[in-house]
């Protein structure tokens, strides 16, 4: 297996407990509790969407960090309808988060519906930690606009469904990348390209389900870049 530490752009899945990767990706006996430790044996990260860690009884934190190595991160959706409730839930999230510890990479915000992450921004301050927003993609100009620009609690994510890539700004966190289908080498190599030059990332590649040709050609790119 590659290097996994130092590398200015990683690549990730959103969520690893897909059903369409059983015979596909994992073996068809694998006990699906063991599927996380099978993907961290290949990748160094994954998004967890909300509703697989946040719902108390949907596991979490403390059960995944027994299965994975300790330079594995987890990036960790937040749902914006919970975020609105914060100010009687943010205690037991805030909990679960600590519990990963050095192994939080970040926490993404999923707003529930376009335009509302502006409006979100206060409440995201009592995470404490990076959080990151989807909805400001994929429509974006190649200057962002001052009011959706970085600020210290909220970043934009990078966005493309696969065919149509956006211009990719520096100092962006997060790049989304929704196929299902396997992409071309040098659409890869491109984003690679795109995304070390812009100072690194983490990239997710995410669909129904997400392409384990592109996690895996990605990973080759990024190591032949060094």
């Amino acid at each position: 297996m590659a290097e996994r530490v130092g590398r200015a752009v990683v690549v990730a899945a959103r969520g690893w407990d897909h059903p369409g990767w059983a015979g596909s990706y994992y073996p068809v006996d694998l006990p699906e509790s063991w599927r996380l430790a099978y993907y961290a044996n290949e990748f160094s990260a994954v998004l967890v969407p909300a509703n697989r860690w946040m719902p108390p009884a949907a596991g979490g934190p403390a059960a995944w960090l027994a299965e994975v190595p300790e330079d594995f991160r987890f990036h960790l959706e937040l749902d914006a309808a919970l975020l609105a409730r914060a100010g009687t839930e943010s205690g037991e999230l805030q909990q679960r988060l600590g519990l990963l510890g050095a192994q939080l990479g970040g926490v993404v915000l999923r707003p529930g519906r376009p335009g509302q992450s502006p409006l979100l921004r206060p409440g995201a301050s009592w995470l404490g930690c990076p959080v990151s927003d989807l909805d400001l993609l994929p429509s974006l100009p190649r200057e962002l606009p001052p009011e959706l620009g970085s600020t210290e609690a909220l970043a934009p994510v990078w966005w493309s469904g696969g065919e149509e890539w956006a211009y990719t700004p520096a100092g962006v966190k997060y790049g989304i990348i929704e196929a299902g289908d396997a992409l071309s080498p040098r659409a890869l190599r491109t984003q690679a390209e795109r995304f070390r030059d812009a100072g690194g990332a983490t990239l997710v590649f995410d669909g129904r389900p997400p392409s384990i040709d592109n996690l895996r050609q990605m990973a080759i790119v990024l190591d032949l870049l060094g």
